[in-house]
């Protein structure tokens, strides 16, 4: 998964400060020393077949076309109104859970047993995970009266059932809560992995209070919110809690502009559950001694690092304001070395003085003591690292200047050369206008050659339409004709982009309509010739995996496909 640290520059305050005073010593770090050697973005798998689905009904949220592996299919019998409810999981192709209402006599009384599932997410890291929770409605009816049975069944979407729950209150699932990879049911905590599998956690007291939020780093869980810290072990029991001071300003705001950071308070949580907090003090117009001077006003900054595991406290001498930090998992998506245990963004103070140029923002290595042992050198002349950059091809980079240009660097930290005004990308080549690079920036084809009109970008190949109404296919080096000029006039072939990975070409020439599905590198999947109107994407998985539905020529129904 490739990301940006774009959000990194939007939360930085042009504001920043740095204790002057017993500096620590830290490292220029060389580029090549930084990244991963051989590293290369993830990508989704190429798709190899096509499965007719068994499944029959209504796709609940239809045709909403996002990364959902779970959704939900309700068959409805036209004779008796009763629905059959289906939870089915787009990317691994399997069916994780089936119920069907159902009505019958028990005791001269009637019992109707309904089923509904409500799908929720889970954010744990990088990934998300899904759950479906299931409600079994018992409803028994006799004598005027309904005697109402609630049972509550959660499933994960790795099919792992966390917990059923028989005879609760209907409110049961409401009282519920979700908290990093915590989830909790009743009076029980589960733990949720990156791979949807449940196991049990601890037992939970209602007596005790919930955290309005919480992220997970390391073994630790840790919410922090404006000035306030407080860290919990692996069972929710507090380890830590802190406040950082607020002095009010003793001088008033008058004459103070922009650049005044009075309260000023920044935390960040560092990889292994500790916390690094930097507030500012502001200080007399006529103090001797102070941290910066900053507008013609001074100020004291103070760090301290709250530890994780027994809650004390310990002073800290740094040499940069630490404005964020990112988590592992995007030190990791950038290709960024795992020695590098926090990624953060600062300013650096010499002199009392803070320089708050764009191209004095610095890309820094903290280990979880909170201490920056190491500082990215530029890797070009004016690189903007507060806006960071991005691994975008194996053993490539495009790095960001602060006048808006950008460079394409090898693993070594060489520069290839400048690729600012690109017009597309994929993990394969590079698009510049009409003409198509590889990733070291040798011209592939220059489709201004093909008359290309339409261009489309695959995740690993280009689609182009020319002005003759051709298609034709660039992939692995090589040019791909899939639709000729004769066969567009013909007006008896179509073609349809279905995702990054997959596309579509509709073959009119018969009796019939037949849709060949193909993957991104041009290999026949499948060729769909059921009496259907063209299949349309309904879901597209988080591995890639796509649905797609078709509705009968003879108004039967519709289809459901699975292309991965």
């Amino acid at each position: 998964m490739k990301r940006k640290l774009l959000a990194l520059a939007a939360m930085m305050i042009c504001v920043a400060m740095m204790l002057s005073s017993c500096a620590l010593f830290t490292s220029d770090m060389k580029f090549k020393k930084v990244v991963q050697k051989d590293f290369e973005p993830e990508t989704n798998p190429t798709p190899t077949g096509v499965t007719k689905l068994d499944i029959k009904g209504e796709l609940q949220d239809d045709y909403h076309y996002y990364s959902d592996d779970l959704i939900i299919f309700i068959d409805t019998n036209e004779s008796d109104g009763l629905k059959t409810t289906t939870v089915y999981n787009v990317a691994t192709n399997e069916t994780i859970w089936t119920g069907a209402d159902s009505e019958s006599k028990s005791g001269g009384k009637n019992v109707e047993i309904t089923y509904s599932v409500e799908l929720e997410s889970m954010h744990i890291g990088e990934e998300t995970v899904e759950l479906a929770y299931i409600t079994k409605e018992t409803a028994t009816v006799g004598d005027g009266d309904v005697d109402l049975e609630y049972d509550i069944t959660v499933i994960t979407e790795a099919k792992d059932e966390i917990v059923t729950l028989e005879d609760v209150d209907e409110d049961e699932i409401d009282n519920s809560w979700q908290k990093a990879d915590l989830l909790c049911i009743g009076d029980k905590v589960y733990r949720i992995s990156e791979d949807g599998k449940a196991s049990f956690a601890f037992d939970w007291n209602d007596l005790r209070e919930v955290p309005n939020s919480l992220e997970k780093a390391g073994d630790y869980y840790v919410y922090y919110e404006d000035r306030e810290v407080y860290i919990y072990d692996a069972n929710l029991n507090m380890t830590a809690a802190y406040s950082a001071p607020l002095y009010s300003p003793e001088f008033g705001s008058d004459g103070m502009d922009e650049f005044s950071i009075d309260g000023w308070c920044n935390m960040s949580l560092l990889s292994n559950g500790n916390v690094l907090v930097q507030y500012v003090v502001r200080q007399d117009d006529y103090a001797k001694k102070y941290t910066f001077l900053l507008e013609g006003q001074k100020y004291n900054l103070y760090s301290v690092l709250v530890q994780a595991k027994n809650g004390k406290t310990k002073d800290l001498s740094l040499d940069y304001l630490i404005q964020i930090t990112a988590p592992g998992y995007i030190v990791s998506d950038l290709g960024l070395s795992e020695k590098i245990e926090n990624l953060g963004i600062g300013f650096a103070i010499e002199d009392q003085r803070i320089n708050m140029d764009e191209n004095a923002v610095k890309m820094l290595s903290i280990n979880n003591k909170g201490k920056v042992v190491g500082v990215v050198q530029d890797p070009v002349p004016n690189a903007y690292l507060g806006e960071g950059f991005e691994a975008v091809a194996k053993n490539r980079w495009e790095v960001y200047t602060v006048d808006g240009r950008s460079f394409l660097l090898n693993e070594k930290g060489d520069v290839i050369g400048e690729i600012s005004g690109s017009t597309g990308q994929n993990n394969s080549v590079l698009l510049a206008g009409k003409k198509v690079y590889d990733w070291s920036l040798n011209l592939k084809v220059d489709l201004a050659d093909e008359d290309a009109e339409r261009i489309e970008i695959m995740q690993n190949s280009v689609v182009f339409h020319t002005d003759k109404d051709e298609v034709k296919l660039f992939v692995k080096g090589e040019m791909k004709t899939l639709i000729s000029q004769n066969q567009a006039d013909s007006g008896k072939y179509a073609f349809a982009k279905l995702s990054d990975g997959v596309y579509m070409i509709t073959d009119k020439s018969g009796t019939d309509p037949q849709y060949k599905i193909y993957n991104e590198e041009g290999t026949l999947l499948s060729t769909i010739t059921d009496k259907v109107y063209a299949p349309m994407v309904t879901v597209v998985a988080s591995n890639g995996a796509l649905l797609l539905v078709a509705e009968n020529t003879d108004g039967s129904g519709v289809v459901y496909y699975r292309v991965g």
